[in-house]
């Protein structure tokens, strides 16, 4: 048998299987992550016009070993097949052994590896690294600084807690909660509400918590002075993103107002 053919034979058939297999494994995939990533996407901190691109990168990034598992299958596939239909019966008869084929596929083999090399030592990286500034910019993004239910969260030396957080159109629908402020060892107030709203100035991008009917619990480690408030609407301030200083000082990061 010409060697040069056999050596195109295989490699035609690996290729086309390697694009099968490839394309099949990027849709199944990119599929699996679009729908990953719209899920956690509120989590994350993204905006919806961002899911996309996001994805593309974590695709990128997922590349390598998506090709590398192509490869296996399409070489695998292709083995298998002449296997059933003879065929390698046919081209061992004519003085190929099992390595002798293998080397018959280096053709196809060569570019794969180099294309791997590509991707792992330029697109994988960059893409890996954007999808870290990605999440970073999300993280910082004033509204989307995210609640969560049945988690103990602080906020500067705030800390919050809900069982039941719902996604409306208003945004964060938060029920039953519970805020313990730490900024003074000398005066411990507790604060409980019936249901909360995070809301977002659009003018200077900081964050509150709306609260309705509820009560404050003031200077409880305190032997007297101890004072209880109820209230019909208090808002507390997660973030401000109008003062980035002051944000940084545990002690003016957060500040109430009784409405």
């Amino acid at each position: 048998m010409n060697q040069s053919l056999l050596s195109n034979f295989l490699s035609k058939k690996i290729f086309l299987n390697l694009l099968g297999v490839f394309f099949v494994l990027s849709i199944l995939i990119f599929g699996n992550q679009i729908f990953i990533v719209s899920k956690e996407s509120l989590k994350i901190g993204l905006e919806t016009y961002e899911i996309v691109p996001f994805v593309i990168l974590k695709y990128f990034g997922d590349a390598p070993e998506i090709l590398s598992i192509a490869m296996i299958i399409s070489y695998t596939v292709v083995l298998t097949k002449l296997n059933k239909n003879s065929e390698k019966i046919i081209i061992l008869t004519g003085g190929c052994n099992d390595l002798d084929l293998f080397k018959k596929t280096l053709p196809i083999f060569i570019p794969i590896l180099l294309l791997l090399i590509l991707f792992l030592s330029i697109f994988s990286p960059w893409a890996q690294k954007n999808e870290t500034n990605y999440k970073n910019d999300a993280k910082n993004r004033p509204n989307y600084v995210f609640l969560k239910e049945n988690q103990f969260q602080n906020f500067g030396d705030l800390t919050f807690y809900s069982p039941k957080i719902e996604q409306t159109e208003r945004g964060q629908e938060i029920k039953d909660i519970f805020v313990y402020d730490q900024r003074s060892s000398n005066n411990l107030n507790v604060i409980t509400s019936n249901i909360a709203y995070k809301i977002v100035d659009p003018t200077s991008g900081d964050v509150f918590l709306d609260l309705r009917d509820g009560f404050i619990y003031e200077n409880l480690n305190r032997d007297t002075s101890k004072k209880i408030t109820e209230f019909k609407k208090y808002l507390v301030t997660l973030y401000e993103a109008s003062d980035t200083t002051k944000q940084e000082k545990s002690n003016d990061y957060l500040s109430y107002t009784l409405l």
